[in-house]
């Protein structure tokens, strides 16, 4: 569904657009795509499936406000007729979106944005931090008052993968890991190897709590150390060019010819999808570098999916999130997890740690 917000009109409810209706709601939805800015809008989710999206107001309008300092109701600044038209455009955009993607997928996208745009800000005390670090004064020092770290704010679409950056606030993706602790009463989730589960799963096996010594038991002589597998690994996933008899049980053991060839076969003009719809512009990547692109990017997607259904079945406050981990606190006790939920019909293994 979409919503355009209240704000844009002289009234407290916000207009919602689904299966060829409108109507109004005094609240919105998680699962619904907004005509703002910011990681929810229909401007930021047809990036996702490489589609360009107009805003719902031209740029000429906004620049207009700005120059006056205001920040009125759209309907009334620029005319209820004029308004209506534009919103008819803006939903035949977001029609022409759900026409070319399942709107199951579209949904998990949308959760998966609410869940980043609702991230909140940290009690943060620097007493609790074991060791003085440089990135103090750069990564926390500029967005603390009285105890509390803004949040960081988001881009889904500013690497071809998918992966988070950061655009505002504290960038925890860069800021060392000691500086973590600062969060009071902190807690990390952690998906487990979550690249080779993902690999794992997408070929109907079971995924892994360590999957490097299974790897370890099951490939390899009892001398192997778990470290060596691991390097073993991340050489035949990643195409480090290694070719020795490690590398080449690993491939093996994950079917890498087969999974290269299948997905170069699903190639279509330079670009591929990962397995939540994402396309990915491949720039002419191929075999290894191909396969690194997909995995990134389809963990990158199950991780924060699997995040929001956390926070579904455990009562938190999320703070961070790191790639494949989040950083939280508890509202109540906490609930033992081990697995998450990260669509379709994957679950994937986790820890959870106090920081």
């Amino acid at each position: 569904m979409l919503v355009i917000k209240s704000k844009n009109f002289i009234t407290s409810s916000h207009l919602i657009y689904e299966n060829g209706g409108y109507q109004w709601a005094s609240s919105i939805p998680e699962n619904a795509i907004v005509s703002d800015l910011g990681v929810r809008s229909l401007e930021e989710i047809g990036k996702i499936f490489d589609q360009q999206i107009e805003p719902l107001v031209p740029e000429n309008y906004m620049k207009s406000a700005d120059r006056l300092s205001v920040a009125p109701p759209w309907s009334l600044y620029i005319g209820n007729k004029k308004f209506q038209m534009m919103v008819q455009d803006y939903v035949a955009q977001y029609e022409r979106l759900i026409n070319t993607v399942d709107e199951s997928i579209i949904s998990a996208h949308a959760n998966i944005s609410y869940f980043i745009e609702n991230l909140e800000p940290a009690n943060y005390d620097l007493s609790l931090l074991l060791e003085q670090h440089s990135h103090i004064d750069s990564h926390v020092k500029p967005f603390l008052e009285k105890q509390v770290l803004q949040k960081p704010v988001y881009t889904r679409n500013k690497t071809r993968t998918g992966r988070l950056s950061v655009v505002k606030g504290p960038n925890v993706l860069t800021m060392h890991s000691s500086l973590r602790k600062g969060v009071k009463n902190g807690y990390c989730c952690d998906f487990v190897s979550i690249e080779p589960n993902v690999l794992l799963v997408s070929q109907g096996r079971e995924p892994r709590v360590d999957i490097y010594e299974h790897m370890r038991k099951e490939l390899f002589s009892k001398d192997t150390s778990r470290a060596k597998v691991k390097i073993a690994t991340m050489a035949a996933l990643y195409g480090t060019g290694r070719t020795d008899k490690f590398a080449s049980k690993v491939s093996d053991y994950f079917n890498l010819k087969k999974v290269i060839n299948e997905l170069e076969s699903q190639v279509d003009n330079d670009k591929i999808i990962n397995l939540y719809g994402r396309v990915i512009n491949l720039d002419g990547a191929r075999d290894k570098h191909l396969l690194a692109l997909w995995l990134q990017s389809s963990a990158a997607d199950a991780a924060i999916l699997g995040f929001y259904n956390f926070s579904k079945l455990v009562s938190i406050v999320p703070h961070w999130i790191i790639h494949d981990g989040l950083i939280f606190i508890y509202k109540q006790n906490a609930k033992k997890i081990e697995t998450l939920d990260v669509g379709l019909k994957y679950e994937l293994p986790i820890k959870v740690e106090k920081l």
